[in-house]
């Protein structure tokens, strides 16, 4: 039988969400895209099985496809030694929910679609990975903040992360990796979350280290994937410490102490 009216709006509008920002090749090279919002990833936390979430942006498709000698707004330089950690990563398509930023998608969907559909032996099924920032920007953190509050979090992250504390949630440890090119610290960086992990009895570890957080949140995970909850949650803290780091945070469209006292406190 033949839809109704209401059927098909509703149907008209589930397609363009499901495919908002899809650059069209993602789609033909089959690539699946999930959007989970922030309740799921409460629920998931709630449950207190352990995840891993990490979020692949535009910088990190560079160095996968090969874009060297750019520098990003950390001041990482895009390198062939980067690059391949990185693909390294995709390649172990460990079981852990790997998302794609929106910045990618529109950027660069031909060629990661056609990239991702060369390489059959990475099996990964791919999210939307801006759930924590969009929150964050739309005051609609607390219900996350207040859970953390309540966990052993450890952060691995620039110096400013060691504040969290300050407004956000209390952190049982703390790891800084190097400001520029963490990937030549690899081993100590893993090394030491590692040993700060066993010692703190930490159940989430936060991650802030740009582009080398995937390759470090991989190695964690190959050691202690169903022990510990790991979270990329890239630069979202750094304009609240003063940090703009993003073009985002230097529009002037944000209010980020409104956005602390309502992310903070669910005012």
């Amino acid at each position: 039988m033949p839809k109704t009216w209401r059927e098909r709006v509703r149907q008209r509008r589930t397609r363009k969400h499901k495919d908002k920002d899809l650059h069209p090749e993602l789609r033909r090279w089959g690539q699946s895209f999930k959007y989970h919002n922030l309740r799921h990833y409460i629920d998931k936390l709630e449950s207190g099985n352990p995840f891993t979430f990490t979020r692949w942006g535009d910088g990190e498709w560079f160095c996968v496809l090969g874009d060297y000698g750019m520098t990003n707004n950390n001041g990482c330089t895009f390198n062939a030694q980067l690059g391949e950690m990185l693909r390294e990563a995709l390649a172990h398509s460990y079981p852990y929910e790997h998302s794609i930023l929106r910045i990618a998608r529109r950027k660069q969907g031909k060629r990661i679609g056609s990239w991702l559909a060369h390489r059959p032996e990475i099996q990964i099924e791919w999210t939307i990975g801006d759930t924590f920032l969009e929150s964050s920007l739309n005051g609609r953190l607390f219900p996350l903040i207040e859970h953390l509050r309540e966990r052993k979090v450890m952060y691995v992250g620039p110096p400013w992360t060691k504040d969290l504390p300050l407004h956000w949630f209390p952190l049982v440890a703390h790891v800084q990796p190097p400001a520029r090119d963490a990937y030549k610290e690899r081993s100590r960086v893993v090394g030491e979350t590692l040993n700060k992990l066993e010692k703190s009895g930490a159940e989430i570890i936060g991650w802030s280290s740009g582009l080398h957080t995937k390759v470090f949140a991989d190695d964690v995970f190959a050691a202690a994937g169903d022990q510990v909850t790991q979270i990329d949650f890239g630069s979202m803290w750094d304009p609240y410490f003063g940090v703009n780091s993003r073009s985002y945070a230097r529009s002037g469209r944000h209010n980020f102490r409104r956005l602390r006292a309502i992310n903070t406190e669910g005012a």
